[in-house]
């Protein structure tokens, strides 16, 4: 929102709305405004992280959740790295790492479980990564989502993992030397609390109106004191090893060369006033995010059966899918 359109929506509010009321959202649009140019400039592209081969994305990781969960994993070093992500939310890491000129993509792949990668639903922003020279894109979302037990509906690890392999074992095939492997998980749903999909706490409005307050599902109710804080990180402990159990068993033994893991943003629990990860947000707990390096050689314990060239039969139903993460 440049000055020009925020002083156009404050006079809006005022001819609107009670003064009182006009004024504290003018003041709130203004500060996050001003949050969201400050942003733009915390962190780096995921291109300048390190000397990695793979990249495993996962969705929403904290890094403390990360280094509570890793100590469970022989496969995985004890150290965890961090790094500060450019985005806090996944629209943003998107645009911000794939669509903005960077050198390395025309040469990079990019497998992903994450909607807003590419679509064609009107009423939320996409990045539209089809009209832009990446290496190599697989839209997962288009072609693996499906509905798991007690209604949670996502893309699986396993769909990531078998996707990424074959990708990776194909990448002189597919002329790319890096690829991305963005999985969903820890994200929401989460997989041991099917009934916090449920509910009217979506707010899809705080990635496309920057009036709104961030939140999804459960977030208002973890806000609002409704969800236990202890119940909610066990539960999103599981989301962890729902991932790091299918990365660690079947992505790492299957893949040649340095693979890291790390997220393109984190999740607020109400450090420095924020909660979830709305765009702009600038805390650590969204933005400092874990960096693991592991070197692997494939084993070929895993053959999947995969076509990489597959793409989605044009019946996406992109609202139900951001309705299942939480958003709408």
């Amino acid at each position: 929102m440049t000055l020009h359109d925020w002083i156009t929506e404050s006079r809006r509010r005022f001819e609107e709305q009670p003064p009182a009321t006009a004024a504290r959202r003018s003041a709130r649009a203004f500060a996050r405004g001003g949050i969201r140019r400050v942003g733009r400039h915390v962190g780096g592209p995921i291109w300048e992280y390190g000397d990695w081969d793979v990249l495993v994305v996962l969705d929403a990781c904290r890094t403390d959740l990360m280094r509570e969960v890793i100590r469970e994993y022989d496969a995985l070093p004890d150290v965890v790295e961090t790094r500060w992500s450019n985005a806090s939310c996944s629209i943003d890491w998107i645009l911000r790492n794939w669509t903005a000129g960077h050198d390395a993509v025309p040469r990079a792949g990019y497998v992903t479980a994450n909607p807003f990668a590419d679509h064609d639903w009107p009423d939320c922003r996409s990045a539209d990564l089809s009209d832009h020279p990446v290496g190599y894109l697989a839209k997962l979302y288009e072609t693996h989502w499906m509905e798991l037990r007690d209604g949670i509906a996502t893309v699986p690890p396993e769909a990531v993992t078998n996707h990424t392999v074959a990708a990776w074992r194909a990448r002189e095939d597919l002329d790319v030397d890096r690829l991305v492997a963005h999985y969903m998980q820890p994200h929401e749903p989460y997989i041991t609390r099917p009934e916090w999909g449920d509910g009217d706490h979506r707010l899809l409005e705080n990635l496309v109106d920057p009036e709104k307050e961030a939140g999804a599902s459960v977030w208002p109710r973890l806000q609002d004191g409704e969800v236990d804080r202890a119940e909610f990180w066990a539960a999103y402990k599981d989301n962890l090893r729902w991932v790091l159990d299918d990365v660690t068993e079947r992505l790492l033994p299957n893949v040649e060369g340095r693979v890291a893991l790390t997220a393109d943003h984190g999740n607020a629990m109400g450090e420095w006033g924020e909660w979830h990860h709305p765009p702009g947000a600038i805390g650590p707990a969204v933005r400092r995010v874990p960096y693991v390096p592991v070197d692997c050689v494939d084993e070929g314990t895993l053959t999947p059966t995969v076509d990489l060239f597959a793409g989605g039969d044009g019946s996406v139903d992109t609202e139900s899918q951001l309705s299942a993460l939480g958003y709408v």
